[in-house]
């Protein structure tokens, strides 16, 4: 997941859901890792030429690949919800993944073992 400023306001959205939704989602992630194309086509959904969409129920994660096997997370959102709002999660997910691709070039990137 992304953070920024130390707070990764996606987890936090995730871990509001409680419990049943949290592990329905992490169902989710876990089912893409495994790479089943029937799976993606049906949970995950391209916004742009970068951004992706993953769907649980009501809930949508925004992410992006970092590697064919890293997937990072970004920011959500849940539905219904209007276009203004999805287009405004896409432009938030569009700056995450600059700022990573910066602090990738430049050699600023960390990660947080408690987020694994």
């Amino acid at each position: 997941m992304v953070e920024q400023d130390g707070i990764c306001s996606l987890l936090d959205m995730l871990i509001g859901r409680g419990g049943t939704g949290f592990a329905k989602f992490l169902r989710t992630v876990e089912w893409l890792s495994d790479g089943s194309p029937l799976l993606r086509k049906e949970r995950m959904k391209k916004l742009t030429a970068e951004i992706f969409e993953i769907k649980t129920g009501e809930l949508r994660v925004l992410c992006f690949f970092e590697s064919p096997s890293i997937l990072m997370l970004t920011n959500g959102f849940t539905m219904p919800t209007s276009e203004t709002v999805q287009a405004e999660a896409i432009s938030i997910a569009q700056g995450f993944l600059r700022d990573f691709q910066e602090a990738k070039l430049n050699d600023h990137l960390s990660f947080r073992e408690d987020y694994l």
